[in-house]
């Protein structure tokens, strides 16, 4: 069984890990994430169309998806991406807007943007949480 000292965690073998406390700094809140996300990046039928290119999604979650990008295409943090829709298996949502949030390599090391939604109507949130719910169920099965 694992016990906790101050930063430090030791395991039942003694073996110990030491954790230092990160400074608050303000560009951490703009990190966090507030809804859980799923992977579904061995899903074909899973696409986000960006400026008229079908990108393959990596995670989907309420707030937005990351998908992949080769490393000669330019996503900066803070870029406006207008009109993108989503294709969640016999599920679509169009006319979404969405903010770059990272540029970043995923545990696989592959390049991925991950970006957020904005303004979500009422059935747009409701056809994304119906699929995020359905993914969840099959996670547990």
């Amino acid at each position: 069984m694992a016990s906790e000292r101050g930063n430090t965690v030791q395991d039942d073998e003694g073996d110990s890990l030491e954790f230092q406390a990160l400074e608050n700094d303000g560009e951490l809140a703009e990190f966090s994430r507030n809804s859980y996300r799923i992977r579904v990046k061995d899903r074909d039928d899973y696409t986000v169309n960006v400026e008229i290119v079908e990108r393959k999604i990596a995670d989907l979650s309420r707030a937005g998806v990351s998908f992949l990008v080769e490393a000669d295409e330019t996503f900066a943090p803070g870029d406006v991406l207008a009109g993108c829709q989503l294709a969640l298996g016999d599920q679509s949502v169009d006319n979404l807007d969405a903010k770059v949030i990272h540029r970043s390599l995923d545990e696989d090391e592959e390049l991925v943007v991950g970006i957020q939604w904005m303004n979500l109507d009422e059935a747009q949130t409701a056809v994304i949480e119906e699929v995020m719910l359905q993914l969840r169920k099959e996670l547990f099965e």
